[in-house]
C-alpha cells in the first residue's frame, strides 16, 4: 500500500524524468541537425585555414570556421657568411615545413691587433686579425716569379709566422710587417711567358733566351737583365715578340682592371738585348720587337738595346679592328705604339729596319698577281706610333725605312735628350717623320737649357728632310740644347727639315748640314692654297756651314706659283729698346748667327716642287754673254748663301748676323726673287759674305752678283725690300759688269 508520500515522490521524480528526457530529445534533435565539419582551406606556417558543415534538413545554411596558423618548425642554424674583425657575418635557418628561410647578423669577431702585411715598396697585400688574446696564424703569401723568404718587422727583424703579439711593436691595434721575396731566374722561354702572361712584377733575365712566340705582357710588369744577356728572335718565329695590353685570347687588359705596362731595364753593369736576328731569319717577319696595345705603356732604360730586327709586313695590324691608317705601311720593326705610350729614359735602337724601297704605285699587278710588298712596311724604321712618345735620353742610331728612318709618329714626340745618328729613310726624314695629322708634333731640347742634349748628327733622307720631316698639319719646336749636324737630303730639300708646317726654334744649332737642292738645314714651304700657316719662327740660333743649292742654310718658297701667297719667317728677336747690349767686351750680341754657309752652283735637277724659278730663264736672257754659257739649272742654283726667298714668301730679320756666307752664284747672304716675296731686316749685319765664288776651287765665276743681298724680278713681279738700320761691311760679288758687293 502507497502511502500518499512515497506517491507525491513518485509522482515528483516520473515528472523530472519526463523533463530529462525532453530535454535529451531536445538535444539529440539540434545535434542530428548539422553535418561534420569540412576543412576547405589548409592552414601553413604563416596563414590560418578555414573549416565549414552544413545543416542536415537545410543544406543551404552553411557555418564557418577559422583553423589557426601552425606556426614555421625551424631547423638549426646555419652561418652563411662567417663573422671577421672588421665586418658582421650573417647566419641563416630553415623551416622543416614549409622551406622558409630566416637571416640574422653574426656579430663580429674580437680581435686584439691586426697585422698589415707589405711588400717591399710598402703596398699592403693582406690583413691577418688576431684572437682576444692576440694569438695569430700567417699564411705565406705567393707572388709570381717570386719565392717566399720570410716575414720580417719594419725595422728587418724576423717575425714567425704564428705566435702571439707583442704589444711593443704595435701602433694601437696595428702591427706592421714585410714579406720578404727572392727573385726566382728566369732562364728559358717557358718560364718567361708563363710569367708574363700571370702579371709578374718583376722577372729577371738569367740566361739567354730564344723568343719562339709572343710574350703576352698583361700586369705591371718589369723585365730586367742580372748580366749582359739577349733575348733572340727564333729563326723559325716571324709573329710579335712581346705584346703588352692584351692576352693571349686578344682580352683588352684594362677590361680585366688596369692598362698594363712593361719597363725594360738591366741592373747596374749589365745588359739586356732583344735582338731581332735579321740576318738568320729563316721566315718572313711580319711583327713588331713589342706591340704596344689598349692604352698600354712601355718604358725603356739604360743598358738596354733593340737592335737587328727587320719587319715587312704586320698580319696582326691589318687583320685586326684597329682604326689605323694605312695599315700596310707601318713599319716599326722595334716597336708599334697602336694605343698607349712609349717613354725611353736611356737605352737604343740600333739598325733595325723595314722596307726602304717605297714605289708610287699602290698595287702592282692585279687579281693572284697582285702584290703590295713595294708599300709594305715602310714607315718607322725603329718605332711606328699612333701615341705620345717621349725620349728623355738614349740612342737612335742605323735605323732605315723608306718614311722616318728611326720614328715615324701620328702623334707628339718630345725628345728631352738623346741622339740619332745615321739613320736612313729612303724618300722622307731620317730621323723622325710627322704624317699629315693634325696631332703630329715634334718638341725637341729642353727650355732654358745650357749644354747639348739633343743630337740629330749624320742622319740621311734620300729625298728630302736629312733629320725631320713635317707637313703642313704639323709642328716642329727646337728648345736649348738642339743641334743638328751633317744630316742630308740627298736628293731634295731640307738637309735638317723639311717641312710645310710650322717651326719655331728658342734656341738651337744647325751646323753642316747639306741639301741637293733648297734649304741646307731648313726647307719651308707652303704646300696648298688654304689658310694653314706655314711658318718659320727663329729666336736664337746658329747656322754654320750648312750647303745646298738654294739657300745654303734656309729656303722659303712655295710648291705652286699660283699660290696667293708664300712660307713666311720671322728670324732674330724684334729688339725692345733701340739698340742691343753688347757683351763684357763691347761686341755686340746677335739673336740669330749664319755663318759659313753656301749655296752651290751644282748642275743637278731641282726635283721636288717647284721644279724651277720662272723667273731663271728670262735671268738667263738678260745676263752677260759669259753667263749666257752656263747652264739652265746653274741659272737658278748657287743662290742665297744663307737665305732664299721665292714665290711670294715673306721673311722679317732683326738682329741677325751674317757672317761669311756664299753663294756661288748670287746672293752671298740673301737672295730675294719676283713672285711677291718681302724682306724686312731691321739692325742685322752682313760681313765678310761673298758671291761668284766657287767654294771648293774658290775659282772667281763671272755670275757672281750680290755679295750680300741679291733681289730679282721682272715686269711686274717683283719682290720687296726694306732695310732699315742694318750694317754691310767687306761684302764681295764676283761679277765685274753687275757685281753689287
Amino acid at each position: 500500500m502507497i502511502t500518499k508520500l512515497k506517491k507525491a515522490i513518485i509522482t515528483i521524480a516520473a515528472a523530472a524524468l519526463c523533463a530529462f528526457l525532453a530535454i535529451a530529445v531536445a538535444a539529440c534533435s539540434d545535434k542530428d541537425d548539422w553535418g561534420k565539419w569540412k576543412v576547405t582551406v589548409k592552414p601553413t606556417c604563416t596563414e590560418a585555414g578555414e573549416r565549414v558543415r552544413y545543416k542536415n534538413a537545410d543544406k543551404t545554411a552553411i557555418e564557418r570556421d577559422e583553423i589557426p596558423a601552425l606556426g614555421h618548425d625551424w631547423g638549426e642554424w646555419h652561418v652563411v657568411i662567417p663573422p671577421t674583425h672588421t665586418s658582421e657575418g650573417l647566419k641563416d635557418r630553415t623551416c622543416k615545413r614549409c622551406g622558409d628561410e630566416d637571416v640574422a647578423d653574426v656579430p663580429m669577431v674580437p680581435t686584439t691587433y691586426y697585422i698589415d702585411v707589405l711588400d717591399v715598396d710598402g703596398n699592403r697585400i693582406d690583413r691577418v686579425y688576431t684572437e682576444d688574446d692576440g694569438s695569430y696564424m700567417l699564411t705565406e703569401p705567393t707572388l709570381v716569379g717570386y719565392e717566399f723568404v720570410q716575414f720580417l718587422t719594419t725595422d728587418g727583424k724576423p717575425f714567425a709566422t704564428s705566435g702571439v703579439i707583442d704589444n711593443k711593436i704595435a701602433d694601437g691595434k696595428r702591427v706592421e710587417i714585410v714579406a720578404d721575396f727572392a727573385i726566382l731566374p728566369t732562364t728559358t722561354f717557358a718560364q718567361l711567358y708563363e710569367r708574363a702572361g700571370a702579371g709578374a712584377k718583376k722577372i729577371l733575365i738569367a740566361d739567354n733566351i730564344t723568343i719562339t712566340g709572343s710574350v703576352y705582357v698583361v700586369g705591371k710588369t718589369e723585365i730586367t737583365a742580372g748580366g749582359n744577356y739577349t733575348l733572340t728572335r727564333g729563326v723559325a718565329f716571324g709573329g710579335d715578340m712581346f705584346v703588352v695590353g692584351e692576352t693571349e685570347d686578344g682580352e683588352n687588359t684594362v677590361l680585366s682592371g688596369a692598362p698594363s705596362s712593361l719597363k725594360l731595364s738591366a741592373i747596374d753593369g749589365c745588359s739586356l738585348t732583344v735582338d731581332g736576328n735579321k740576318a738568320n731569319m729563316n721566315v718572313e717577319v711580319n711583327g713588331t720587337a713589342i706591340l704596344v696595345l689598349n692604352s698600354a705603356t712601355v718604358t725603356m732604360e739604360n743598358g738596354v738595346t733593340v737592335k737587328d730586327c727587320k719587319k715587312t709586313a704586320n698580319a696582326k695590324i691589318l687583320d685586326s679592328s684597329y682604326k689605323i691608317s694605312y695599315p700596310e705601311r707601318i713599319g716599326g720593326a722595334g716597336m708599334i705604339v697602336v694605343n698607349g705610350t712609349f717613354v725611353m729614359n736611356g737605352g737604343a735602337f740600333i739598325d733595325n729596319e723595314v722596307n726602304v724601297d717605297e714605289s708610287s704605285d699602290d698595287i702592282i699587278g692585279s687579281g693572284d698577281e697582285k702584290d703590295e710588298s713595294n708599300r709594305a712596311s715602310s714607315c718607322g724604321g725603329a718605332v711606328y706610333a699612333y701615341a705620345d712618345i717621349t725620349v728623355n735620353g738614349g740612342t737612335f742610331k742605323g735605323n732605315t725605312a723608306a718614311r722616318g728612318g728611326a720614328i715615324f709618329s701620328y702623334r707628339k714626340t718630345t725628345v728631352k735628350a738623346g741622339t740619332f745618328n745615321g739613320n736612313i729613310a729612303g724618300v722622307f726624314a731620317g730621323a723622325i717623320y710627322l704624317p699629315a695629322s693634325q696631332y703630329a708634333a715634334a718638341y725637341c731640347g729642353v727650355e732654358g737649357a745650357t749644354s747639348e742634349s739633343v743630337v740629330f748628327d749624320g742622319n740621311i733622307a734620300n729625298r728630302s728632310g736629312g733629320a725631320l720631316f713635317g707637313q703642313m698639319k704639323n709642328s716642329i719646336t727646337v728648345y736649348g740644347g738642339t743641334t743638328f749636324k751633317n744630316n742630308v737630303a740627298t736628293y731634295s730639300n731640307g738637309g735638317a727639315i723639311n717641312t710645310s708646317g710650322a717651326v719655331t726654334v728658342y734656341d738651337g744649332k744647325f751646323i753642316g748640314n747639306r741639301a741637293a737642292s733648297k734649304g741646307g738645314a731648313i726647307y719651308m714651304y707652303y704646300a696648298n692654297d688654304d689658310l694653314t700657316v706655314r711658318h718659320v719662327s727663329i729666336m736664337k740660333a746658329l747656322f754654320e756651314g750648312n750647303q745646298a743649292t738654294k739657300g745654303g742654310a734656309i729656303a722659303f718658297s712655295s710648291s705652286d706659283p699660283s699660290f696667293d701667297t708664300g712660307a713666311s719667317g720671322v728670324i732674330g728677336i724684334e729688339p725692345i729698346s733701340s739698340a742691343a747690349d753688347g757683351n763684357e767686351q763691347g761686341e755686340h750680341a746677335y739673336d740669330v748667327v749664319f755663318k759659313s754657309n753656301i749655296a752651290r752652283a751644282t748642275e743637278t735637277d731641282d726635283p721636288e716642287l717647284p721644279d724651277s724659278d720662272s723667273d731663271a730663264d728670262t735671268e738667263a736672257v738678260e745676263a752677260t754673254d759669259e753667263e749666257l754659257t752656263e747652264t739652265a739649272v746653274l741659272s737658278y742654283n748657287g743662290n742665297g748663301g744663307a737665305i732664299y726667298i721665292a714665290r711670294k714668301a715673306k721673311v722679317a730679320l732683326y738682329n741677325v748676323l751674317f757672317d761669311g756666307n756664299n753663294a756661288e752664284r748670287k746672293g752671298g747672304a740673301v737672295y730675294i726673287t719676283s713672285r711677291h716675296a718681302r724682306l724686312t731686316d731691321n739692325g742685322s749685319c752682313y760681313v765678310g759674305n761673298s758671291a761668284g765664288l766657287d767654294a771648293r776651287s774658290e775659282r772667281k765665276t763671272s755670275s757672281g752678283n750680290g755679295g750680300a743681298i741679291y733681289a730679282y724680278g721682272s715686269n711686274n713681279e717683283r719682290p720687296y725690300v726694306d732695310i732699315d738700320g742694318s750694317t754691310f761691311a767687306a761684302n764681295k760679288a764676283f761679277n765685274t759688269k753687275y757685281g753689287g758687293g
